[in-house]
Parts: C-alpha cells; structure tokens; sequence
C-alpha cells in the first residue's frame, strides 16, 4: 500500500507558482501570495506545488521546505535527491517583472504553459499608449491621453494645450509603469 501511495505522489504534475518583485515590499507581498496559493494547491491534491521565487538575484525553487537556486537552463532544480521541474507555471508576481513579456517569453522559450496573456499581449498592455491605440482601432472607449516621450517636451506651450484639450484635473501615468507605481492627479497646470 505505501508503495502505490507514494507513486501516485510521484506522478502528480507540479505546478510551479511564480512569485517576486523588484520592489522589496511588493516582493514580500508577492511571496506571501504564493504560498498561500501554493498550500491550497497541494490541499486540493491533484497537483504538488512549488514557489518559484524571482527578482533581484538568483531564481529559488522553494519545495518541500526547501529551496535551491533554480537551474533556468534545465527549468528545475535539484531538491532532496529528486529533480523538481514544473509542468506548468501560475504568474503571480509583482509590478514590472511579470507585466515586460521578458517572463511569458521565457516560459515559452522552454515550452512551459503559463498563466496569463501571451507574450505579444503583455508586452503591448505593458505599454499604455500602444494599448490605447489598439483599443481605439477596435472601436473601443477610451479616456483621452497625450503621450509625452521626453521630458524636454514639457513645455508651457503643450501645458496650455492638454489644458484646451483635456482640462484640469487629469491624471499623469508612465507609459510604461507597472500598477499604480507612478500615478500622479494633476489639479492645475502649475502642478
């Protein structure tokens, strides 16, 4: 009998949750996620899970309590004398790290499924101006916007025109900012 449980153990499929950040708050937050995903994962019992932690620094396999650099080459690592290498992985980290499409390109790179958009989508979601431009070819709504490529470009004479055309208050994003990191209301033109 525990021999037949413990190869059924073994042939589950092992979804690897992608947690982390470049902000250490977010990375914390991010982690703390993933963990709780990772344990309803392996409660519900048709699938083992393991974190994948990313940011700053080497990828960590974490699995079983334990972790260990993460091999990108072979996508997996070596924990307790057997290879883990996830069969599909659930993105849930935070900010620019997972919104770039330099990840989804990775997981594809690799063959692995992945949780999300494509890559081509995410990049073009990544950046606000080319996704509004999408939407409005498609017949979308959109909020009026005005992309600013270079700060030098931030003159009294383009101030007075987003104030003609748009008025005040207005919101003021980075093109390509990840979240909310970056947003700023606007209540006059002084501002």
């Amino acid at each position: 009998m525990g021999r037949a449980v413990q190869k059924t153990m073994l042939e589950k499929k092992i979804v690897g949750v992608v947690v982390g950040s470049n902000d250490p708050e977010a990375h914390q937050k991010s982690f703390q996620e993933g963990e709780q995903v990772a344990k309803l994962i392996d409660d519900f019992g048709e699938f083992e899970a393991c974190l994948i932690e990313i940011g700053k620094g080497p990828w960590l396999l974490h699995y079983d309590d334990s972790k260990a650099t993460f091999d990108k080459e072979k996508f997996g690592t070596i924990i307790r004398r057997r290879r883990v290498k996830p069969d599909s992985v659930l993105i849930l980290t935070k900010g620019k790290v997972g919104e770039t499409g330099e990840l989804q390109e990775y997981f594809d790179k690799m063959g692995v499924p992945f949780s999300g958009s494509g890559v081509e989508d995410t990049r073009q979601t990544f950046n606000k101006s080319e996704c509004n431009q999408i939407f409005k070819s498609e017949g979308l709504p959109t909020v009026g916007s005005y992309l600013i490529n270079n700060s030098k470009l931030a003159t009294e004479d383009l101030f007075d025109k987003i104030e003609k055309v748009f008025g005040f208050p207005c919101i003021v994003k980075p093109n390509r900012g990840a979240g909310s990191k970056g947003i700023t209301k606007v209540e006059t033109k002084k501002e």
